[in-house]
């Protein structure tokens, strides 16, 4: 099932969209909802137990999460858009993600409020959001290449963040920001002017 009139209207509110990930069935990089919910979901990054997303597992979908679970909907999301099964193993995830993120990167725009680059690349917002786990996820699990130089600002994400890092020197997002530059360049992250 696509997303409903009610998911549309979830979305729009405060993160509750993010209640919708169970009502969805396969994402696709071309649908512009589906982009949109992409980006919402690294926005929030996390849905925790309060009731907030509902358990895609077989045998308890609709269920809400136990208590202490996480529940990563930027992550099925990916893995959709990906066309990654049940069944695949971390080693043919991380191949299918590689795969997908080369070739539709381009196309995972971010258009929301309170994210400074209209029309960036989703890795600015999660960054700017300080999504650390998506972050995780784009570095360690998947070793995506951080090296687009995005239409919206003529940046790759090193040259986004070093420009964050100017802005924020002396305040409590610079520590923050170091961090995810140390993480980013561990994972191969280069300059416009390097590639």
């Amino acid at each position: 099932m696509r997303l409903g009139a009610f998911c549309l209207m979830l979305l729009a509110l405060a993160g509750a969209g993010k209640a919708c990930a169970q009502q969805t069935g396969t994402y696709s990089v071309d649908n512009p909802d589906d982009i949109r919910h992409l980006c919402h979901a690294v926005d929030g990054q996390v849905l925790n137990d309060k009731g907030i997303a509902f358990i895609r597992e077989p045998g308890r979908i609709g269920q809400f999460p136990p208590p202490g679970r996480n529940y990563r909907v930027y992550e099925d999301i990916f893995h959709s858009m990906a066309g990654v099964i049940p069944g695949d193993t971390p080693e043919m995830i991380k191949a299918k993600m590689q795969a997908f993120w080369l070739r539709d990167r381009a196309k995972l725009k971010c258009q929301m409020l309170g994210f400074s680059i209209t029309g960036g690349n989703i890795l600015k917002l999660a960054v700017e959001k300080n999504s650390h786990l998506v972050l995780g996820d784009v570095t360690r699990r998947w070793n995506l290449d951080l090296n687009l130089v995005d239409p919206a600002d003529g940046e790759t994400l090193l040259d986004y963040v070093d420009r964050e890092l100017i802005r924020a020197t002396g305040n409590g997002m610079e520590t923050v920001l170091r961090r995810h530059q140390a993480q980013i360049i561990k994972y191969g992250a280069k300059r416009a002017r390097e590639l």
